[in-house]
């Protein structure tokens, strides 16, 4: 929603001083970049419906923008909003929300969004026979060019990270050959889960 325009001078204000209030707090720079984001989408809803200061805001136009991000649509790929997408700009608000009582906005009505349930898979975890089944597809797939030969490689790298070492998807992602210590065959997890 980053291309969505604010017409009233205070919306863009209050945006960009919400920006510069979670950068002093010290969030993460992701996190300096999409809440204000969120909260632009906010602030373009209300001036959609004639909300065009933030001290006209009441409960009302909070439970309509609620009830607005579960029935929107997916502007990307379609179908409804993915609960992380909806909660994620709850938590936005409650930021804004908090953002606003300390900057001293008066007679602001309470954020009570309750979070959606995220639903989680079931983790499907393989066999060793499916696992040695995933080995044998990579050693004896035929190489018909050096690049066949090159993708089969890196599947069989990946196969070891993964599942030999044990590794996160993140923490996958993040190895480094420097990360390889080839003389003592050990790999140092350097971005593991709470480093």
């Amino acid at each position: 929603m980053k291309k969505l325009l604010l017409k009233q001078a205070s919306y863009n204000y209050l945006e960009n001083a919400f920006k510069e209030w979670l950068d002093i707090l010290g969030f993460v720079q992701a996190t300096v970049y999409s809440l204000p984001t969120a909260v632009r989408e906010f602030l373009y809803y209300l001036e959609q419906n004639n909300v065009n200061q933030i001290n006209q805001l009441n409960h009302q136009h909070i439970k309509d923008y609620y009830s607005y991000l579960i029935s929107r649509t997916n502007q990307k790929q379609g179908g409804a909003l993915s609960t992380n997408y909806i909660n994620h700009h709850f938590w936005a608000l409650e930021k804004f929300f908090e953002f606003l009582h300390h900057k001293g906005t008066r007679n602001l009505p309470e954020v009570n969004l309750k979070r959606l349930k995220i639903q989680t898979l079931e983790r499907e975890i393989l066999t060793q026979e499916e696992v040695k089944e995933l080995y044998g597809i990579v050693e004896n797939q035929e190489c018909q060019t050096q690049k066949q030969e090159a993708l089969n490689y890196q599947d069989k790298v990946l196969l070891t990270i993964y599942y030999g070492c044990g590794l996160r998807r993140s923490e996958g992602i993040n190895i480094n050959i420097d990360d390889i210590n080839f003389d003592t065959r050990v790999l140092h997890v350097k971005k593991g889960k709470y480093s």
